[in-house]
């Protein structure tokens, strides 16, 4: 488990900004008031940015201006490297930020349907969350900001946070760890999540 020296010595932070191009123009704004605020924060941080193959010429011109390192990389290898240096990380979506939840790395989510598509979820769709973790506890394990909750306003509260409150991040990755050794079986993860879900709907 990672320890509060860890936290503090280790300034590095996996930005995890999708996996598909629409998820990357739409939120990639946030990923640049995050970056700003590292700048200001500790010119020292190094920014990981894991991605796919044909993502990668777009993140490297997004972030072609920036003045903190950045390393991106679509090579698995290099993907677990980077992970083992990270503190922190900032995530897009819930699917990718399990990943992130099995390396015990704390992390804020983000996550935005268009308009019109979340209306509809919200008459019809019952999950009020977008962690896996979070629906299996029906509660904020892991924090994230969504939907029309998403501003820069409520980002910025958030990220500072994640970045600030050590203590909030040891108690995130304590409950993680409490909840993947309550659903760890001879099952697969993704099946017994599935399984779950499909319970609570019912």
């Amino acid at each position: 488990n990672r320890n509060k020296n860890y936290f503090l010595n280790n300034k590095n932070i996996a930005f995890l900004p999708g996996s598909r191009l629409s998820e990357l123009n739409k939120l990639f704004p946030f990923f640049q008031n995050a970056y700003e605020y590292l700048l200001k924060f500790n010119s020292e941080t190094v920014i990981f940015i894991p991605t796919l193959e044909h993502l990668k010429p777009k993140i490297v011109e997004l972030t072609k201006n920036w003045k903190l390192k950045v390393i991106i990389s679509s090579n698995s290898l290099d993907i677990e490297k980077n992970y083992s240096n990270c503190s922190k990380a900032l995530v897009c979506s819930g699917t990718a930020s399990l990943e992130i939840a099995k390396r015990n790395i704390p992390q804020l989510i983000i996550y935005k349907l268009n308009f019109f598509t979340e209306l509809i979820a919200k008459n019809f769709i019952k999950v009020k969350y977008a962690n896996i973790l979070n629906i299996l506890e029906n509660k904020l394990i892991i924090p994230e900001i969504t939907n029309s909750n998403l501003n820069k306003i409520t980002f910025e509260k958030g990220f500072k946070k994640l970045i600030n409150d050590n203590k909030s991040n040891e108690e995130q990755i304590n409950k993680i760890n409490m909840i993947l050794n309550k659903i760890e079986t001879k099952n697969p993860p993704f099946y017994v999540a599935a399984m779950r879900i499909l319970a609570y709907l019912n």
